[in-house]
């Protein structure tokens, strides 16, 4: 075992989208770019979470403000609750959760992203999957989600999955992350009321810079992680600060690239590889040539490998990738 390693270890028309754009969403990567190579190596992590906190809402006897069935004597099944629910999701990408809830059967569903490129993925993809039957209205917007063109209680469920990293600068960093405490307030004031629900999807800066064994390397990765992540007790306080209920945390274990992706350690050689994952963003060609003997050797040496995925693994079953967040309001 390396010296270095030892120290680590311490209704949808598919040709229309509505453009609301406000301003930049991420200060780190070309999106224009990564929209080509995500899906190639990104999955949806979090689905079994979504899943259990669509079910306590059912559970709890939320109703949804269209219910058919709020006064009409009539037992709802959940299908049927599935069914009535319009959903958000806020910065939905290529639409990897969009269309996972529309396999659900969500029954109105709309989508946000700000970038062009992700936008479009996700429209091929919402499209296809419209046309294999799963019937629901859903319509794309191209805008921000840190100023939302929807009117207040427009929502019973908002989903936000792994975008909140990306929307703080510099100077709003500074100011104890502005931008996404913005983006909390407005989530409070689109969802509906008493029991609806706002799922986020993120890592804390512990699960990043611990688990997972591709940013271990570069120092440059660890600054990125220090400034755009936050742990569970600021999420807390701060969606409790803009009026939720109750605020938990679920921790998940799944990698968030592809499995075959995450554990072929050759993979960090592919610049574009790299590029679809934006914790590489400021790794430079010199500081990632600087580090390849270290890795090379970790690879070359079969007991060294094993060991240093090992190691990883078992930080990643105990930490987790990411954490799904249920606040309520």
């Amino acid at each position: 075992m390396s010296a270095s390693f030892a120290a680590r270890r311490n209704q949808f028309n598919p040709n229309q989208i509505t453009k609301h754009i406000k301003r930049s969403f991420s200060h780190f990567e070309d999106y224009h770019v990564v929209s080509k190579v995500y899906d190639s190596n990104r999955r949806l992590v979090g689905g079994d979470q979504l899943q259990s906190t669509l079910k306590s809402m059912y559970s709890s006897k939320y109703e949804p403000a269209t219910s058919y069935y709020l006064n009409n004597g009539y037992t709802k099944q959940y299908p049927d609750f599935l069914s009535e629910l319009r959903v958000l999701d806020a910065g939905c990408g290529t639409g990897n959760y969009l269309t996972y809830i529309q396999d659900l059967g969500i029954g109105t569903i709309t989508g946000l992203e700000l970038n062009e490129g992700m936008l479009n993925q996700c429209k091929t993809k919402a499209y296809s999957s419209t046309n294999n039957g799963h019937n629901c209205l859903l319509k794309l917007y191209q805008g921000s989600i840190i100023e939302m063109p929807f009117k207040p209680k427009t929502f019973d469920f908002m989903m936000i999955n792994q975008v909140l990293h990306h929307i703080d600068d510099e100077i709003s960093r500074k100011d104890d992350y502005k931008n996404t405490k913005t983006v909390l307030s407005q989530c409070y004031d689109k969802l509906n009321g008493d029991g609806s629900v706002l799922f986020i999807t993120t890592s804390y800066p512990s699960q990043l810079s611990k688990a997972f064994w591709c940013y271990s390397f570069f120092d440059s990765c660890y600054k990125l992680i220090n400034d755009r992540y936050n742990e569970y007790e600021w999420w807390k306080q701060n969606l409790l600060k803009v009026g939720f209920k109750s605020v938990e945390q679920h921790i998940i274990t799944e990698t968030n690239m592809k499995e075959e992706v995450y554990h072929d350690i050759e993979n960090i050689f592919d610049k574009q590889w790299r590029k679809s994952d934006s914790m590489f963003a400021f790794v430079t060609d010199e500081e990632f040539k600087a580090k390849e003997k270290e890795i090379r050797g970790i690879m070359d040496n079969e007991k060294e490998k094993t060991l240093f995925m090992e190691h990883f693994e078992n930080l990643r079953q105990t930490l987790g990738h990411s954490v799904a967040i249920v606040a309520r309001k």
